[in-house]
């Protein structure tokens, strides 16, 4: 230890310690490689939160009864709708825009009865029709811009091998 001060008003002085290079708080090596990793996951996690805000929608599988879920319930004129469906393994489904029944012929030809009296062609009605593995499907769909502005609704049809529809669920969608 040091002696007191002999003069008033000088300090004490401590003998100089060195410095130990392993204790340099964050920059410490062990320190160093743990929140390197924080960094790491952090910055992965904003990523993630950033583009998982528009990821396919999920519904709660279920082979037993069938339903279909949006992404958004307001899409662009000539954007996307994305949806995801589920329901028993094996069967056909059919998305449709502003159809209130859908007839299937014969030769495979679709007949279909708008809603509304909104008139638009088996083209532009058809958002996507999919056997279900697993008892789930997802994908998106272009809306052409000839579709009107306005409210719409997406209607889920079950599609028997035999030509008869089922209308299962339908949503509101909302083009502007």
């Amino acid at each position: 230890m040091s002696e007191p001060p002999s003069e008033p008003g000088r300090r004490w002085q401590l003998p100089a310690q060195e410095e130990d290079p392993d204790r340099r708080g964050l920059f410490r090596p062990k320190r160093r490689f743990v929140v390197g990793l924080l960094a790491i996951l952090a910055v992965l996690a904003v990523g993630r939160s950033l583009t998982g805000a528009k990821s396919t929608p999920r519904v709660p599988v279920s082979c037993s009864q069938a339903t279909f879920s949006l992404r958004d319930a307001t899409v662009a004129a000539g954007g996307n709708v994305t949806f995801a469906v589920t329901g028993p393994a094996g069967d056909a489904y059919g998305l449709y825009l502003d159809i209130s029944g859908v007839t299937v012929g014969p030769d495979g030809h679709r007949q279909i009865t708008t809603r509304g009296g909104i008139p638009v062609t088996a083209t532009e009605a058809l958002l996507a029709v999919s056997h279900l593995d697993g008892c789930y499907a997802e994908g998106s769909a272009g809306l052409t811009n000839g579709i009107a502005r306005g409210a719409h609704t997406v209607t889920l049809f079950r599609l028997a091998p035999d030509g008869a529809t089922t209308e299962l669920a339908s949503k509101p969608l909302t083009i502007n």
